[in-house]
């Protein structure tokens, strides 16, 4: 009895702490690491160069041209002094268009902006510069054909609603009608059940992404007439996890893979559920759920018919695809917490997957059976996701410093500090 009136306490925590930023505040109680520090954006890459959210002054997306290492000093959004705020998701790149979202807090009062730049320019592509609403975005953004969404905590002090997926038209106002440029960005939004701390992963125009309250949700995101009139048809399917969903699902293979905060990883079939499979994971339908030792942060990973699934105790596990079995003797184990997505990477010993510590450094392992293959070295905290380019990987550590590192020597190309009155200087050693 004790120990289910204590995990029942547990879960109303979590879900309660939905309305402020909640689950770090939750994981802090226990995981001192995961307290925010203004933000951990991981870069992308387009046309020779990498966008990432940079903390430090305000906030703000900045580029770094990939072939020399040097930030691009003359391409900032906002420019000047404005600031963009603690941007934790990496931007996302679309026709062009380099979109990203950050936040401001004062007080219990929040502040989040979604941004739209011209990647050539630096310019808003949008009239009215920036999508602004009084909420919480701490999650990268998705795509859809026709729409880009994210999710949020609680949108006003008088909103009841714990949080939102938001639709918006990601298009250029240049061209269009005065009329249809001026507070025409909102397509739809969908009232969940809890906060959406990550961001959505989207597969074939479904959404697909968890909440606070233990729920994970599939959002069908195509322009149809059957949703203009009641937005809730959009929701697929949902499924009830044992505990808050932080990390964003992977979709492959008709499955959906993720993990929670009562260390419970789970694959579901996606056709199954839409079809209207509901209730508990089905081995009928080739679904599993495996126990972990700790909670899961980290999007999970896929390679070769394995899910790689890393969590907030530094364990990575190394699951079949199909039955949720342990490829590797035992789980890796690294010191740190694992809150970016690992990558894969060939590095002179074979293929590895390099995973971000809040430790320090990006520790690889072999994938052939999950020991130490060597260490990306920032000595300090890393928890956005590293990129990988060709032979290089890109590492946006806590402290602001931007590294590149060769994958198949683990030796370190270049490193510059991204924020403050040094952004573009050479890291100090």
């Amino acid at each position: 009895m004790p120990s289910l009136w204590f995990a029942a306490r547990r879960r109303l925590f979590l879900a309660s702490v939905a309305v402020s930023f909640l689950l770090i505040l939750a994981a802090a109680c226990s995981n001192k690491d995961s307290i925010p520090s203004g933000g951990w954006s991981g870069p992308v890459a387009s046309d020779g160069y990498l966008y990432l959210g940079a903390s430090g002054t305000g906030g703000s997306l900045i580029r770094i041209d990939a072939n020399s290492g040097r930030l691009d000093t003359s391409w900032q959004y906002p420019a000047g002094k404005a600031a963009l705020g603690s941007i934790y998701g990496a931007p996302l790149v679309r026709d062009g268009v380099i979109y990203g979202a950050g936040y401001t807090c004062k007080g219990n009062v929040c502040s989040a902006e979604v941004a739209a730049v011209d990647a050539a320019s630096g310019n808003p592509v949008w009239a009215e510069g920036g999508y602004d609403r009084e909420t919480k975005i701490s999650g990268r953004l998705g795509a859809g054909s026709n729409v880009i969404v994210f999710g949020t905590s609680q949108v006003g002090s008088e909103d009841s609603t714990p949080g939102y997926l938001f639709a918006l038209d990601p298009a250029r106002d240049a061209g269009k009608p005065l009329a249809e440029r001026v507070q025409q960005r909102l397509v739809w939004k969908l009232p969940v059940d809890g906060a959406i701390v990550s961001g959505p992963a989207v597969v074939d125009d479904v959404a697909y992404f968890g909440t606070m309250s233990r729920t994970l949700y599939a959002v069908d995101l195509k322009d149809d007439a059957r949703y203009r009139d009641n937005v809730s048809k959009r929701v697929l399917w949902s499924f009830k996890s044992e505990g808050a969903i932080i990390a964003t699902p992977l979709v492959a293979g008709g499955l959906v893979y993720f993990g929670d905060f009562q260390n419970q990883f789970y694959a579901l079939n996606a056709n199954a559920r839409r079809s209207g499979r509901s209730g508990p994971v089905s081995a009928a339908e080739g679904e599993w759920q495996v126990e972990a030792k700790a909670w899961f942060w980290a999007q999970p990973v896929t390679e070769a018919g394995v899910i790689y699934a890393a969590t907030l105790g530094g364990h990575i596990y190394a699951l079949d695809a199909k039955t949720g079995d342990s490829v590797w003797p035992e789980p890796a184990v690294i010191e740190g917490q694992v809150i970016g997505t690992p990558v894969f990477v060939e590095t002179q010993r074979g293929r590895a997957l390099a995973v971000p510590s809040t430790k320090t450094d990006v520790v690889l392992i072999k994938l052939s059976d999950g020991s130490a293959q060597g260490s990306l070295f920032t000595g300090g905290s890393v928890k956005s996701s590293p990129f990988v380019s060709g032979d290089f990987i890109f590492v946006h550590a806590l402290n602001g410093e931007f590294y590149t590192f060769s994958a198949k020597s683990q030796e370190e190309r270049s490193c510059l500090q991204t924020r403050g009155k040094e952004a573009g200087a050479r890291c100090k050693s």
